[in-house]
């Protein structure tokens, strides 16, 4: 196996590596060579190496080039001739940029189930693409159930990581509740403001389809963060707009949270919590019950 340009160890895109580059030599049985990240997607079905690599060779009278590749047909169980236009995960990801190729493209990724996890949190993480892009990779990793919800909740929890509001927006369509919100809930006790922030933003993507509750979350109107105090009120703002809220805070709290409000110095902060008082105040929040009629 020799550093050549058809080697799988030869860069730009090897699919092997090995503890040691010159794999010549009567040590060669004891090196260890393993896949690299994309010789697991190639391996996976997820990657073409053709596309890594392109071909243009002549086997016989047969020409193998882009535009005419042969190969094994598993299901019809002979070579034959196919044209090259199977985008590739990567071409996928970049079409999500583009409004007008962005559902094409979602819609092929979601096909792609699990095998699409590797490129898609790749895609979240990396910062060249645009916010459209990896706003849709994170939606569809949030539709991975386990491994996708798992490792957002990983971002998430992060304090440095800029990739967090993607992460957050994955979460958006709570498909694994009682993983999710247990998580989403015990940061919002996190020592880490930024965390807490990632956490309630979660919370605020998920409103309408919130099935559990902890009080914890109010206390994050009180935080010292603003951005946290914001976020927290808008998050109570919206749930109370879908009386998620129905039955669950008792008056004392409520006068709490507002009196918290009225007092912050943040005008934003300030201008939630009438909003919240104002839709507090059309339900009765210590029960479901419709009220008396004259």
């Amino acid at each position: 196996m020799k550093s050549s340009s058809g080697s799988l160890l030869a860069p730009p895109h090897p699919l092997l590596e090995a503890d040691d580059d010159g794999l010549i030599g009567d040590s060669f049985p004891e090196r260890r060579i393993r896949l690299t990240p994309t010789g697991h997607d190639v391996l996976s079905g997820r990657q073409r190496w053709t596309d890594l690599r392109p071909v243009d060779r002549w086997f016989g009278g047969t020409r193998l080039w882009p535009d005419s590749l042969w190969r094994w047909d598993s299901e019809k169980k002979s070579m034959g001739s196919e044209e090259a236009t199977t985008p590739t995960t990567e071409q996928l990801i970049a079409a999500l940029s583009s409004l007008e190729s962005c559902d094409a493209a979602v819609e092929k990724l979601w096909d792609m189930g699990d095998l699409a996890f590797s490129p898609l949190s790749r895609a979240v993480l990396d910062s060249s693409l645009s916010s459209r892009a990896r706003a849709c990779c994170a939606e569809l990793i949030g539709n991975l159930v386990p491994v996708g919800v798992e490792w957002l909740l990983e971002v998430l929890s992060s304090p440095n990581d800029e990739a967090a509001d993607f992460a957050a927006w994955g979460l958006r369509w709570n498909k694994d509740p009682h993983r999710i919100e247990t998580a989403l809930f015990d940061l919002v006790s996190s020592s880490h403001a930024r965390v807490r922030l990632n956490a309630a933003r979660a919370l605020q993507f998920i409103y309408i389809d919130l099935q559990g509750w902890d009080p914890a979350v109010l206390r994050l109107a009180g935080d010292p963060d603003e951005r946290v105090r914001v976020a927290a009120l808008e998050l109570l703002v919206e749930l109370a707009e879908v009386d998620t809220l129905l039955g669950r805070l008792s008056v004392e709290e409520v006068a709490s949270i507002l009196e918290l409000a009225a007092k912050d110095p943040c005008q934003e902060a300030r201008n939630l919590g009438v909003e919240l008082g104002l839709v507090l105040g059309r339900v009765d929040l210590e029960t479901e019950e419709e009220p008396p009629q004259d």
